[in-house]
Order: structure tokens, then C-alpha cells, then sequence
């Protein structure tokens, strides 16, 4: 429903909406064969990341403007996502209008982050300051190795589920450890479980 008054607002606008993906691996495939001039992505989409989605794009369609709609308000989500090459980050709490004028302004060249994200920032940043223990220091790709490897997943179902090859989630597992100064499957369970990542149930 959402994504059809979208298609409605943008043709209003003189949009051409030149192909309409379910998850991430259709998204690439359908990008690849369109060569659209912007692309909008949700961070969580099944299959494949939205934000590995965004690196794959990036990487063979650097002109295709890239722009995230998600309900994601988390200050390392917006790090990844400018970093995958986004030009655009956008939260479905925004009005269709809103939406179609941030498309605009990226459209134009400039770089969009939706003002109500950048107040949850803000929010962020000071709990951040009054709490420095509590302040995220993985990635949210690591995050997610985490939470699989605490509930028991193996290298090759990490891969499978996460849509990534062994080797990459082999380089997620080595890094959130060398970060996190752990060296054995139970030390990253007994995190996950402080930071309430991994419930006790």
C-alpha cells in the first residue's frame, strides 16, 4: 500500500518509476538492467541488506543516485548507509510530499537527511555523552554477526542468512572481536547478553 501511493505521488511529479523490487536480490538484478537514475532502498529487506545492496549498486552503478526510506533512526545505520554511497536518507514517518521533496533536493545534487532523524540524533548524542560505557562501537553488519554467532549459528549459516559469502562473515566475526577485545564464543555471548542484544531466554 505504501509503496503504490508512493508510485501514485511520484508520477504525479513527473517521476518514471521504471521497476518495483521485493527484496534486495531482485532490487540489484532489476537496477543492473534498468540503470535507473535513483534508486530508493529500505535498510531491512529480505534476501539481501538493503545496505549491502547499496555497496553492490555503488559499485557498478556509481552515478545512480541512492537514497534510503526506512524507519531506522540509529546514528550507526546513517554512518553505513552514507558510506555504502547514499545520497539521501529518508524516514517513511515523513509525509509522501516530504518524501517526493527530499527525492528533489537529492535529485538536485544535494546530499538529504530527514530533520527527524537528525533530532533522534541529537537524543542520541547526549545519552551518549552522559552514558560513554553504553556508546555503540560496532557496525550494525557486526551487530547482527553477534547476535547469530550468540544464538549459535555457524560461519556458513551466518553467510547464508545475512546473504554474504563465509569469507565476509569470517572478516565480521574476526573484527567484532579484535573491537570488543574477546577471544571465545562464550566472551561475545556474555556481551550480547549485557547489552541486551541476545535475550537470557
Amino acid at each position: 500500500m505504501f509503496n503504490e501511493c508512493l508510485q501514485m505521488v511520484l508520477n504525479k511529479h513527473n517521476y518514471e518509476v521504471v521497476g518495483v523490487a521485493l527484496d534486495g536480490v531482485e532490487a540489484v538484478k532489476l537496477a543492473v538492467e534498468r540503470r535507473p537514475q535513483m534508486i530508493l532502498l529500505d535498510v531491512n529487506m529480505p534476501k539481501m541488506h538493503g545496505l549491502d545492496v547499496a555497496r553492490e549498486l555503488q559499485n557498478v552503478l556509481p552515478s545512480t543516485r541512492l537514497v534510503f526510506l526506512t524507519c531506522r533512526t540509529d546514528e550507526g545505520c546513517l554512518r553505513e548507509a552514507l558510506q555504502a554511497g547514499a545520497k539521501g536518507y529518508i524516514l517513511k514517518s515523513e509525509s509522501l510530499a516530504d518524501i517526493e521533496i527530499a527525492m528533489r533536493k537529492v535529485s538536485a545534487g544535494e546530499l538529504y537527511v530527514s530533520a527527524g532523524f537528525m533530532t533522534n540524533l541529537i537524543v542520541q548524542w547526549m545519552q551518549n555523552r552522559q552514558n560513554p560505557e553504553e556508546r555503540e562501537i560496532l557496525s550494525l553488519r557486526e551487530s547482527q554477526v553477534l547476535k547469530l554467532i550468540a544464538e549459535g549459528h555457524s560461519t556458513k549459516q551466518i553467510a547464508g542468512l545475512l546473504a554474504i559469502s563465509p569469507k565476509t562473515a569470517d572478516s565480521h566475526r574476526a573484527r567484532l572481536m579484535a573491537k570488543l577485545g574477546v577471544h571465545e564464543i562464550a566472551g561475545l555471548v556474555r556481551y550480547a547478553l549485557q547489552r541486551g542484544i541476545l535475550s537470557e531466554n
